[in-house]
Order: structure tokens, then C-alpha cells, then sequence
């Protein structure tokens, strides 16, 4: 199972050129199941064993333990605490990755791929760590491109992330299913911030 040819069928698998990169960031039960179905054994020993540690050596493989950490847990356990378990591994991950010039060694559009682990967190400057690698990213880009217009909306976001955790100190879309008590001050915010950010 653990083999590193699942590196490519899982490279492969997310940034399938024949559907928008959009898939990335929407709910779908259909897409939920089908990572789940495909990649749940692999999403469960990336975060639960070393086996795949070694993945992490070269900037393909570190992609590829950066998805089964990071993007497929939130679509596996969507709406579970359990989507979050390995973002401190994946955090892990990816600053290493980062000091090695892995994420330049990739084309563009995966460069997000080993950002978004620091967008995840909530400590702040991880954040402004987060904001500063997408604003570097959208540099990296040529205008008008496709790739460009990805990575502007990915320092919004970015930014809009890094504001939430500097007000709030956590994500309160998260405190539901993590157990946590909101404040009034979160539940107001989320009633005009659904997506928590």
C-alpha cells in the first residue's frame, strides 16, 4: 500500500488537469468519498505511523505527504475534529520543506500546497508567516496569467485567515466540533462570517 508510487497516483490525482482548480476549496460529497475511498489507508498512516516520513526527502514526495496531511483530512473528516489532527505534523512538514527550496522545485499552482499548512494554524505568526509566502507566491506569477489569479485570491484569503486569528486568537468556525465555548464576539462574527474567515 505504502509504496511511493502512490506519490504520483496522488500528485496526479489532485491536480487532475481536466477539472478547475476550484475543486480544491469546495464542499463535495462526491469528491469527500472518493479521496476517502482512495486515499483514506494513506491519510491514516501519514498521520498515525513514520511509514511515509521518508516522503518528505524530496519536493514530490513532501507534496504528496503534504496532501495526505493537510487537504485530504478536511474533506475525509469534514465536520470532525478529526480533520485537524495532523495539522501540527503537517506544519512540521512544510517549514522543513520551505528551508529546502521544495516548494520552489514544484510548478506554481502546488507551491500553495506547502503554504497552506501555515494558514491552518492558529498562531499568529504562522499567519503573517502565511500571508508573506502567498504574497511571494502571487510575486512569482506572471500577470494575467492563470496561476497569477490564483495566487491573489490566495493572499486574500491568506490575509483574511491571518485578521480572524489577530481579533480572535483561534478560528471560531472551529470551536463546535473541537468543543470549545464561543464568545459572543465569535458568534456574532460568524453569523456574517459563515465560512469562519
Amino acid at each position: 500500500m505504502a509504496t511511493d508510487s502512490n506519490i504520483d497516483r496522488i500528485v496526479s490525482f489532485w491536480f487532475d488537469p481536466r477539472y478547475p482548480y476550484r475543486r480544491w476549496f469546495i464542499k463535495s460529497p462526491a469528491l469527500d468519498a472518493e479521496i476517502k475511498s482512495e486515499f483514506g489507508p494513506l491519510v491514516l498512516a501519514a498521520r498515525t505511523t513514520k511509514t511515509l516520513d521518508h516522503w518528505a526527502q524530496s519536493p514530490g514526495g513532501c507534496l504528496a505527504l503534504l496532501l495526505l496531511l493537510d487537504q485530504f483530512p478536511r474533506n475525509i473528516f469534514r465536520d470532525s475534529a478529526d480533520a485537524y489532527l495532523s495539522d501540527q505534523k503537517a506544519l512540521t512538514t512544510a517549514t522543513q520543506a520551505i528551508a529546502q527550496g521544495f516548494d520552489r522545485a514544484v510548478p506554481l499552482l502546488q507551491q500553495a500546497f506547502f503554504y497552506l499548512p501555515f494558514e491552518h494554524e492558529e498562531q499568529l505568526l504562522s499567519q503573517i508567516t502565511s500571508v508573506s509566502l502567498f504574497e511571494g507566491l502571487a510575486a512569482r506569477c506572471e500577470a494575467g496569467a492563470q496561476e497569477k489569479q490564483f495566487a491573489d485570491k490566495c493572499v486574500e484569503y491568506a490575509i483574511r485567515h491571518r485578521d480572524v486569528i489577530a481579533k480572535f486568537g483561534q478560528f471560531p468556525h472551529r470551536n463546535l466540533v473541537l468543543q470549545r465555548r464561543s464568545t459572543a464576539e465569535e458568534l456574532e462574527f460568524l453569523k456574517t462570517n459563515p465560512l469562519g474567515f
